[in-house]
């Protein structure tokens, strides 16, 4: 070969190189969150936009929340890429013992968390953030947020980019900025989106710009908000449904006027699903009536959600209180500590191990973890899913039922399977080590998650791994009866995850 034809070749050849790393660089990730959004909500009449997404697009039919269901907790997992057991946030509301206090933290206030933050030496989470990977390979994650000041702040609490958020802008030198461009949020009379509407604009500005970040994610409140006060498929809820469904629709039509569809891969998903309540009874009146706990602010007993901290971890008062719960219609699925590391019985009979639920942080678990009983009744709108616990709004979540867990999650893009479904497991926290590999980061053993490589267009698809699925049991019996408490594990690779759990109690024999 000629000198000259070399030199050309490899100019070719160096050039082509130089187009693949340009467009590699340039390739952009998006992740879409409606809080408690039902997969029974994606239909042409209630959220026409997402519907024909879903059709074009890859879909995780068998995706879950992670337990508790709440939607801090899945913050903290959605940012971790991992579960409680390792981040640390184990609930909505938290107790934590190492601080030495008898405080439960709220974490949906922004303060609280920075108060865990200080007190623990700065451990708020305890596992690395997708946000620090990133900032650690050059890259940037921005987080809008139009939920409470908790959950933003936990989806990028190192600040690894920037947090927007209706009522504040992080880090604090980007405020000016963003109110100059966006202006303030409007009042919220009348239909009562405004902030809604305004975050969405923050994010078609910021996170879509030219030189925005690298991976972006819109988390919108809604319908869980909604949901909470009027009921799963009410009027009111159907009406927010429709507004997040505009939200999705206005941020599609950017990408597409912008001609950035071919350059943005998108992730729509919910952190976990809807339930309605009916009931008489919460845990802590109950343990309060029963003379387990001396009063509301007693500290022999503290009660965060549903996680139960005992004094002194005494041992006996802790099978007492066990028992007691065991005979309660409205108890569900009991947890305690392994009997060891790994096994699916809890110390205490008729109880599951926290380590099956991924809940078995070292210094932050609680001595018992109760969820509510539940069953497939459907509501007075036609919805499945009632929890029996007592409660002053109309719906929630948090529970263990197949109601909360399966949430919706739909992938779009140039890095995603067009029009196919996929029925193996998958969570939220795979959406992170998901991310990171589409970023072209390893995640080196530092997240729970997987990456759903089975999405992907490419050759990383690889063959389809065998899926595992399992039922545990335990058992207890008393005077009053039996009680029998279940979960059901689906484990793919290596990743196990929740389906659902439930109890079945007999009459004295």
């Amino acid at each position: 070969m000629k000198p000259l034809k070399k030199i050309t070749l490899l100019m070719a050849s160096c050039l082509m190189m130089s187009s693949m790393v340009w467009a590699q660089s340039e390739m952009k990730t998006v992740i879409v969150i409606f809080d408690g959004l039902r997969p029974d909500y994606i239909t042409p009449q209630l959220m026409p936009r997402l519907y024909q997404l879903k059709q074009q697009a890859g879909y995780a039919n068998n995706n879950h929340s992670v337990f508790p269901t709440v939607t801090r907790v899945n913050s903290a997992s959605y940012a971790t890429g991992s579960y409680p057991a390792r981040h640390g946030i184990l609930g909505n509301s938290i107790h934590v013992p190492t601080l030495g206090n008898t405080e439960i933290y709220d974490t949906g206030s922004m303060a609280d968390l920075l108060a865990v933050d200080s007190l623990s030496g700065h451990r708020l989470l305890t596992a690395t953030s997708a946000g620090e990977l990133l900032a650690e390979n050059g890259k940037q994650l921005y987080a809008f947020s139009s939920g409470t000041s908790g959950q933003a702040f936990l989806q990028n609490p190192q600040i690894k980019g920037a947090i927007i958020h209706p009522g504040f802008v992080l880090p604090k030198s980007l405020e000016p900025k963003v109110k100059a461009a966006i202006g303030e949020v409007k009042s919220q009379q009348g239909n009562g989106y405004a902030k809604h509407m305004w975050i969405t604009d923050a994010f078609i500005h910021f996170g879509l710009a030219t030189d925005g970040p690298e991976v972006s994610s819109i988390w919108y409140s809604e319908p869980d908000a909604t949901q909470h006060a009027t009921g799963i498929g009410s009027p009111r809820s159907l009406e927010a449904v429709k507004v997040m469904d505009a939200q999705l629709g206005r941020i599609l039509d950017t990408l597409e006027q912008r001609n950035l569809t071919g350059q943005v891969n998108l992730i729509v998903t919910s952190d976990h699903g809807f339930i309605t309540y009916e009931g008489d009874q919460t845990l802590r009146d109950f343990l309060i009536e029963e003379k387990l706990k001396s009063d509301v602010q007693s500290d022999d007993i503290i009660v965060a959600d549903g996680a139960i901290f005992v004094k002194n971890r005494d041992a006996a008062v802790i099978a007492d209180i066990v028992a007691k719960l065991q005979e309660q219609p409205w108890v569900g699925p009991l947890f305690t500590a392994a009997k060891a590391p790994g096994m699916p019985e809890g110390i205490v009979a008729g109880t599951l191990s926290f380590d099956i639920i991924h809940w078995n942080h070292p210094d932050r678990a609680a001595d018992i973890l109760v969820a509510y009983a539940w069953d497939d009744k459907v509501n007075e709108y036609g919805y499945q899913g009632v929890q029996h616990s007592k409660s002053s709004i109309a719906a929630g979540h948090g529970g263990i039922s197949k109601h909360e867990i399966r949430t919706p999650m739909v992938l779009f893009g140039p890095a995603f399977k067009a029009g196919y479904v996929s029925e193996l497991p998958s969570s939220f926290i795979d959406i992170m080590p998901t991310v990171l590999a589409l970023h072209g980061i390893g995640r080196a053993g530092q997240m729970d998650g997987r990456v759903l490589s089975e999405f992907f267009a490419d050759e990383r698809g690889g063959a389809t791994p065998k899926v595992e699925i399992e039922t545990v049991k335990s058992n207890a019996a008393g005077t009053w009866g039996s009680y029998e408490v279940e979960a059901q594990l689906s484990t793919i690779d290596g990743h196990r995850y929740l389906d659902f759990g439930r109890t079945r109690r007999t009459g004295p024999q």
